[in-house]
């Protein structure tokens, strides 16, 4: 029988997708199987959990299921698999939530999984942490699993369940399997945990341009368009939404940033700073404009876009990221900042302590302002030793570098700032004009003195 056994396990028992309604001639069922240690006491067995997540592109969950213990004796009164949803570019993550017997170890893992429509299958003897999903269809996952119990060895031919594994008996899918040639008519019962996940082909892909784009980018996240005005006067500009997806229903709001979490004018608030008048159909390939007519800010300030706002409208859309367009606003004038970086935040000094140590920092000024001419500026640098003035020019989207150190021997934290200021312009938002860093200088520690007498005596003899 453990040579049976052992040929079950070497193919880690094939599921059969429907269950039998009819047993052959003769059957050994697992359930019914008492697992036997070697002091002749039964064993308990091991119980199969296993839960799964349906993840987004956000890496957000859409859709989660777990199997109950599924611990009784008749396969009909267990409960029957879970069915959740997904779409193809979801991915599925998997957590085994199984516990072995008491005091052991789980060791052994039957996992494994189909897909009706595409006929494709899967046998692996440990559990996936994750999987993509790229072809849609009908996915079964299956689970069994088997922990370190010492199990009584046999040599009885008709032990047909016995071998190294103590392996867990419950689930809601029963495999059945004819046994070994040489046991012509017989057939086994084993148990799974299953769970299946409906993957559909398509889903709705909603996104946004600016003015004058037609194809979502990347940088759209942190800006996708500015407009420049002064504060309280009124703008209109198109936003367009797009729907490269299946045809489907969605929302489409803007909000002002710091705000998406207000009450009143955030993203489930009643008065937003803007929103589409009624919820927008699109078909796949689909378009619409919207008008947009926003008063300019006190300062300059992004206002975000969304659609879908809540992920559930429609909950079948898989890729959000591309569901969020930044426009900035900004008053006249020009728009510099400044930030101070070292490479090396931390350097080391020997422990001797006359050997000088430079730590350093670089600032970097950018202009984020879409003016077309140069702007001179002032660039007040303070280190350790000192404060020193550099007057700079600067164009829309360059950036200028300007570096500082200070020459010590002592350790000690060195701290390194800087300030712009356009010279003959107002600069539009000042919260960027100043920035700082930190350097720590530490001192090696002093090598243990080692002593050169080894104790070891020696002389000539007569």
């Amino acid at each position: 029988m453990r040579k049976l056994i052992g040929l079950l396990f070497s193919f880690v028992m094939l599921i059969s997708l429907v269950s039998p309604a009819i047993a052959g001639e003769h059957y050994i069922d697992y359930r019914g199987y008492s697992i036997i240690l070697p002091n002749d006491t039964e064993a308990k067995k091991p119980i199969a959990m296993l839960s799964i997540d349906v993840m987004n592109s956000l890496g957000e969950i859409k859709a989660s299921a777990e199997t109950a213990k599924n611990e009784g004796k008749d396969i009909v009164s267990n409960t029957p698999a879970p069915v959740i949803q997904a779409v193809v570019g979801d991915t599925l993550q998997f957590t085994d939530k199984s516990t072995p017997s008491v005091g052991r170890q789980l060791i052994a893992w039957d996992w494994q999984y189909w897909t009706e429509d595409q006929q494709i299958f899967e046998l692996k003897n440990k559990m996936d942490k994750e999987l993509k999903l790229t072809i849609p269809g009908r996915y079964h996952f299956y689970l069994c699993v088997g922990d370190n119990m010492p199990v009584k060895k046999s040599t009885n031919t008709e032990d047909f369940w016995l071998w190294d594994y103590n392996w867990s008996e419950n689930g809601n899918h029963r495999a059945v399997k004819e046994l070994d040639k040489q046991f012509t008519g017989w057939e086994g019962y084993w148990y799974f945990q299953e769970i299946i996940v409906e993957v559909s082909a398509e889903a709705p892909d909603f996104y946004i341009t600016p003015e004058g784009s037609r194809e979502w980018e990347q940088s759209y996240l942190t800006c996708a368009k500015t407009y420049t005005g002064n504060p309280g006067e009124s703008i209109s500009f198109p936003v367009t939404l797009h729907n490269a997806g299946t045809e489907a229903i969605t929302d489409f709001r803007a909000v002002w940033s710091g705000q998406g979490s207000d009450p009143e004018t955030g993203w489930q608030g009643n008065n937003p700073a803007w929103e589409a008048e009624e919820l927008t159909s699109l078909a796949k390939g689909e378009s619409k404009i919207f008008n947009v007519t926003v008063t300019f800010p006190e300062q300059n300030q992004k206002l975000y876009f969304k659609t879908n706002i809540d992920g559930k409208n429609p909950e079948s859309e898989t890729n959000l990221e591309n569901n969020l367009m930044a426009i900035y606003f900004q008053k006249p004038g020009v728009d510099l900042a400044i930030s101070v970086e070292t490479a090396m935040p931390e350097m080391e000094m020997g422990w001797w302590g006359d050997s000088a140590i430079e730590p350093f920092a670089d600032a970097y000024v950018s202009r984020l302002d879409d003016g077309t001419e140069p702007v001179t500026a002032e660039v007040t640098l303070v280190s350790p030793g000192g404060t020193s003035v550099e007057i700079i020019t600067i164009s829309p989207g360059e950036i200028v570098s300007l570096f500082m150190n200070y020459p010590t021997n002592k350790a000690g934290n060195y701290k390194f700032s800087a300030s712009v200021t356009p010279v003959d312009k107002e600069d539009t938002d000042t919260s960027n004009n100043w920035d700082s860093c930190m350097v720590t200088v530490v001192k090696q520690a002093e090598p243990e003195r080692q002593d050169s007498d080894s104790g070891i005596r020696g002389g000539f003899t007569g």
